[in-house]
C-alpha cells in the first residue's frame, strides 16, 4: 500500500509538471498570435510561476514579462487610436513585466554541447527594457491619475534608476534627463510615496532630489519629516546635517534636528559646537539663541553647586532675551524668556527665606516683584501668540499674580487652565 501511495504521489507530481509545461507552451503560442489577450495570458502563467517544476525556468518569467509589456504596448496603441483603456491595469502590467524580466535574467543559462554557457532570452529582455524606458514615465503618470500612488512611485523609480543600470543594459543604457528634470521627478516620487504612506521610500526619494540640487529647502524638509514618520531618527539626523551644510543659510531649522540628534546620543559638546557654528554664520537667527538656551539648561547637573546653577541660568536667560529681541512676536521665545525671569524671581525668594521678615519683604519689593512684573509681559504675550505650545506659562502666571496679590488676573488665568 505504501508503494502504491508513493507511486500515486509521483504520478500526481508528474501530472502537475506536465500541466504547467502545457501552460508555458500555450502561452508561448498565444503570444505569437495576431491579437494576443495579454491579461488572460498573464493570468494563466500565475500557476507556472508558483509551481516548483517551472518557477526555476527562465522561460516562465520571460513569457510573463513579455505578456506584461505586450499588455502595455497594446493599451498604448489603443490610446493613440482614441480608444479608452484601463490605464491603471496597463501601468501595473508594465511594472510587473519589468519585474518578471529581471527575475528571468539570472535563470537564463544554457549549456551547449561543448559545455559553454550561453543565454537564450537575455538579449531580448535587455532590448525590451531599454526600448520601454520612457514608457515607465508615462505609466507613472497614468497610475498617479488613477490614484495608485504606490504604483506611480514604482514606475518612476524604474524610470529614474535605468540611466544608472549600465551593468545590465550596457550600450542600451538610456541617457539620463537633465539634472533639473531628475530633481523634479524624484521630488514627485517622494510625493507619490508619501501619499501612499511609504515613508522610507518617500524619505529617500526626497533626499535623492537634493542630490540633483532641487531648488529651495522643500526636498530636505520633506526628507527629514518622512524619516521621522518612518521612525528612523538616525536617518533624520544624517539628512539634517547635510541639509544644514548645503542650505543652512536658507533654513536654520535643521539645527534643531541636529542638536536633538546629538543630545539623543549624549554628545552635548557636539551639539553646542554646531550651535555656536550656526550663530557665527547667522547671528540674526532667533531660533539659534533659543536652542542654545535650552541646551545650556539641559546640561545643568542635578548635583551642581549654586554658583554653577546661577551662572548657567543667567547665560540661558540672556540667550532667551536675545531671541525675543530678534523676534518679539514669537510665542515660544517669549515663553522661555518669561519662564526664566519667573524662575529667577523664585530663586531669589528661596535664597532669602531665612532673612528676618522686614528684610525679606524688602527683597520682595525691590528685587523679586520687579522681575515678576517683567515676566508677566513675556508670559502673557506667549499665551496670546501661541496658546497651544505655551500652556506651561499659565501656572507660572497664576503663581506670579498670587504673589503680587492680583486676584482678578489670578482668577482669569485659573479659568484658562
Amino acid at each position: 500500500m505504501k508503494k502504491l501511495l508513493i507511486m500515486a504521489m509521483c504520478l500526481a507530481s508528474a501530472a502537475g509538471a506536465f500541466a504547467q509545461e502545457d501552460v508555458l507552451k500555450n502561452a508561448d503560442r498565444a503570444l505569437k498570435g495576431e491579437m494576443p489577450k495579454y491579461a488572460e495570458i498573464s493570468k494563466s502563467l500565475c500557476g507556472a510561476m508558483a509551481d516548483p517544476t517551472t518557477s526555476g525556468q527562465a522561460r516562465t518569467w520571460f513569457l510573463a514579462g513579455k505578456s506584461g509589456f505586450g499588455q502595455w504596448d497594446q493599451a498604448l496603441a489603443a490610446l493613440q487610436l482614441g480608444s479608452d483603456v484601463d490605464r491603471k491595469a496597463s501601468g501595473r502590467a508594465l511594472i510587473d513585466g519589468y519585474k518578471f524580466y529581471l527575475h528571468a535574467l539570472p535563470l537564463d543559462t544554457v549549456v551547449d554541447a561543448k559545455g559553454k554557457i550561453k543565454t537564450k532570452y537575455s538579449k531580448d529582455i535587455v532590448k525590451a527594457i531599454a526600448a520601454h524606458y520612457n514608457d515607465f514615465y508615462t505609466a507613472g503618470a497614468f497610475l498617479y491619475e488613477a490614484d495608485d500612488c504606490a504604483g506611480a512611485y514604482e514606475a518612476w523609480d524604474i524610470y529614474t534608476s535605468m540611466p544608472q543600470m549600465t551593468d545590465l543594459l550596457g550600450k542600451l543604457t538610456p541617457e539620463a534627463p537633465a539634472d533639473t528634470t531628475m530633481a523634479q521627478n524624484l521630488y514627485n516620487m517622494g510625493i507619490f510615496a508619501y501619499t501612499a504612506k511609504m515613508y522610507p521610500e518617500a524619505t529617500e526619494a526626497f533626499y535623492k532630489a537634493t542630490l540633483y540640487d532641487y531648488p529651495g529647502c522643500d526636498a530636505f524638509n520633506n526628507a527629514i519629516a518622512c524619516a521621522g514618520m518612518a521612525g528612523n531618527n538616525d536617518r533624520k539626523f544624517e539628512i539634517a546635517k547635510e541639509a544644514f551644510e548645503k542650505r543652512g543659510s536658507e533654513n536654520a531649522g535643521y539645527i534643531g534636528e541636529i542638536i536633538n540628534g546629538y543630545i539623543d546620543r549624549k554628545q552635548f559638546g557636539n551639539a553646542m559646537e554646531w550651535l555656536d557654528r550656526a550663530i557665527a554664520a547667522d547671528g540674526s537667527n532667533a531660533q539659534l539663541y533659543n536652542a542654545k538656551g535650552i541646551l545650556i539648561e539641559s546640561q545643568i547637573p542635578e548635583d551642581a553647586s549654586p554658583e554653577v546653577v546661577q551662572k548657567s541660568n543667567e547665560e540661558a536667560l540672556e540667550l532667551y532675551k536675545k531671541a525675543v529681541e530678534l523676534q518679539p512676536e514669537n510665542g515660544m521665545w517669549n515663553y522661555h524668556y518669561g519662564r526664566m525671569l519667573s524662575n529667577k524671581g523664585v530663586r531669589i525668594v528661596d535664597a532669602s527665606a531665612e532673612l528676618p521678615a522686614s528684610e525679606y519683604n524688602k527683597v520682595l519689593e525691590q528685587q523679586v516683584f520687579p522681575i515678576y512684573r517683567d515676566a508677566i509681559i513675556y508670559l502673557e504675550k506667549a499665551i496670546a501668540a501661541d496658546p497651544d505650545n505655551t500652556r506651561g506659562a499659565l501656572p507660572l502666571l497664576r503663581n506670579i499674580y498670587y504673589n503680587l496679590g492680583d486676584n482678578e488676573n489670578m482668577q482669569r488665568i485659573e479659568a484658562m487652565q
